[in-house]
């Protein structure tokens, strides 16, 4: 995938609510994540790579995910 940077100058209160809105869809869509198909999904991935530094899922989906073996 190709990424591009573009420079937009807008106002501090409407960078401020675009913060908002992007931190808002990443929290739901955490939140609806099934830590299930995550792990099914990164044992395909990777084959070959060890893991490095910061690739470690965060504790709430290992909490989660013992809560719902219960």
């Amino acid at each position: 995938m190709r990424r591009s940077n573009f420079a937009l100058r807008v106002p501090p209160t409407l960078l401020a609510e675009a913060r908002k809105a992007a931190e808002s869809y990443v929290k739901e869509r955490a939140r609806r994540a099934d830590p299930a198909k995550v792990s099914r999904i990164l044992a395909r991935v990777g084959r070959g790579n060890p893991p490095i530094d910061g690739d470690e899922l965060p504790l709430e989906f290992v909490v989660r995910k013992v809560k719902k073996k219960k």
